[in-house]
């Protein structure tokens, strides 16, 4: 009887160790294949441009960026909100809304996203330059992922600075496209006037206690699995380039403070303002990601009361039956709405700007002060 059991029990085993490695294997295969990575180092993907014009005489662009493993249509919401914005404005915005490689299989790369966004906008750009009738505005306004790109495209678009280069792979990809280099400014960056984040990522993704154990559970299988992707492919599933301390964030971190340095340094004021949106309610991204007090000492913060990471772009309330949805989408509505008449004076209801970290010239030197493990660093306050 006992070696019947062992048996049937190693038997078992090894038919679930097959399925486990059949099922890896599957999605090892879908991911390659979603993301076309044997067609070409850098994974060619082209941006459709779904330019939708409100009137003949639009003088706005706005670049709208949904977020990871969503489709293009759930930042309508924002789009709808703009819409009711015209009809009280008498505005007209025309739109960018991109549907993005984004899926939990994508193995896209950013510089590739990175490109093919800058190629867009320089493509409308010049549409509407032919026609003798520039834009006068644009807005970037992106979602959780999408916002991250926001950034890195108002980055690149105005220019790699000395102190802090784009990396080689970045310019490859542009000159693969046949763009235009990115070493100058582009002649349409001084129009952009407002980077609205919506619960962007400002310092990374991380696994923290914040979440609940399935979320946390459930995201560190992912980190795993990201792994065994690019331990079959070479190549990290693009979520990771979010993920606090990947070389996209950093870089962008550092960029974005070179850029505010070389912008002060000319001695002109800013044309823009960079508003950041957090929802009261976030059950993925912790404050700490969300918030970052050191290139992001310049935003405006403004709270999203009863949002989510997700519901944080449902500004639709015609959308909605129940009343307590419909009022919850048209409080959101309302604080884009103030993220878009948003100027560099407004203080945001989130964030004191005395509570930010601002740079001091007259320090010159930098001492780190670290504690050892297991070692709560008292010491280090004396």
């Amino acid at each position: 009887m006992g070696t019947k059991y062992r048996r049937g029990k190693s038997i078992f085993l090894r038919y679930l160790i097959g399925l486990l490695l059949i099922g890896v294997a599957l999605c090892v295969f879908f991911t390659v294949r979603d993301s076309r990575f044997f067609d070409d180092n850098l994974v060619p993907y082209t941006v459709p441009m779904s330019i939708v014009t409100g009137r003949a005489d639009s003088d706005t662009l706005v670049v709208l960026l949904h977020g990871f493993a969503q489709p293009r249509t759930s930042i309508d919401g924002v789009k709808n909100a703009l819409a009711s914005l015209e009809l009280k404005a008498r505005k007209s915005f025309d739109v960018i809304q991109p549907d993005l490689p984004l899926s939990p299989m994508s193995i896209v790369s950013n510089f590739d996203l990175t490109a093919e966004l800058l190629s867009a906008v320089d493509r409308a750009w010049e549409k509407k330059l032919n026609r003798g009738e520039p834009y006068r505005e644009i807005i970037f306004v992106g979602h959780s992922f999408g916002a991250m790109l926001a950034r890195k495209l108002f980055v690149v678009a105005n220019g790699e600075q000395a102190s802090a280069k784009f990396a080689p792979q970045l310019k490859a990809a542009i000159e693969k496209i046949g763009a235009e280099p990115i070493g100058e400014a582009r002649p349409w960056v001084d129009k952009v006037s407002h980077v609205i984040l919506l619960a962007g990522m400002n310092r990374g993704w991380s696994i923290s206690h914040h979440m609940s154990l399935s979320r946390a559970f459930y995201m560190q299988a992912g980190v795993a699995y990201a792994y065994v992707v690019e331990f079959f492919t070479g190549r990290l599933p693009v979520i990771m380039s979010l993920r606090r301390g990947a070389p996209f964030i950093t870089q962008l971190r550092l960029q974005w403070i070179a850029m505010e340095q070389a912008q002060a340094a000319a001695g002109g004021n800013r044309s823009y303002v960079t508003v950041q949106l957090l929802g009261t309610i976030d059950d993925l991204v912790s404050p700490d990601d969300n918030v970052d007090l050191v290139t992001g000492a310049n935003f405006v913060y403004l709270e999203v009361p009863g949002s989510g990471h997700r519901s944080i772009i449902d500004m639709d309330p015609e959308a909605h039956q129940e009343v307590v949805a419909k009022a919850a989408a048209e409080a959101r509505r309302k604080v884009f709405q103030t993220a878009l008449s948003a100027t560099s004076t407004t203080t945001g209801n989130l964030i004191r700007r005395e509570e930010r970290v601002t740079a001091d010239p007259a320090v010159t030197d930098l001492i780190f002060i670290i504690h050892g493990i297991r070692d709560e660093g008292h010491w280090t306050k004396k």
